[in-house]
């Protein structure tokens, strides 16, 4: 990631590389554990998924949305709305 807030030229990738070794076991053993139960963890998650769509849903207020607008100055801060009610 290269930008104003960060120079990419800065980035020691000896050390990055090193890090990144340093949980590829790890990640090799969670990708088996998932390729292995693959089927049972893509149905837990669209259960977990129905689950709250349902509950958006079941507690969405009747009301139209409400106006939004954005900061004047997003130069330099997050995106964040303000909500008008």
């Amino acid at each position: 990631m290269d930008g104003p807030e960060f120079d990419a030229s800065l980035v020691n990738f000896e050390v990055l590389m090193q890090r990144n070794a340093m949980y590829r076991d790890k990640e090799c053993q969670s990708f088996k554990r998932f390729e292995e139960h693959k089927q049972e963890e893509l149905a837990h998650l669209h259960a977990e998924l129905a689950a709250k769509e349902e509950e958006v849903t079941r507690f969405a207020p009747s009301e139209p949305p409400r106006k939004c607008i954005m900061p004047a100055n997003t130069r330099h801060v997050p995106i964040v709305t303000a909500c008008l009610q």
